[in-house]
């Protein structure tokens, strides 16, 4: 990079990779879960219950495209 005269804003090499599939799935975390469901809560341990079976479906039954 500093051949090119390019700068890293922080961190180390890599790291804009996994801000990107940081902010992807935070992404679908918003629109799957608080901007859907929000309107059936009634306090904070709605969407911490909300989120956490979010967190058990992304993590374990949804269908990844790689493997069909």
């Amino acid at each position: 990079m500093t051949d090119s005269g390019v700068i890293a804003s922080v961190g180390t090499t890599g790291d804009s990779y996994d801000n990107a599939l940081a902010e992807m799935v935070n992404g679908l975390y918003k629109s799957e879960v608080i901007h859907y469901l929000k309107q059936n809560w009634t306090g904070v341990n709605d969407v911490e219950l909300a989120t956490l079976e979010w967190v058990d479906w992304f993590n374990k039954t949804r269908l990844h495209s790689t493997i069909g």
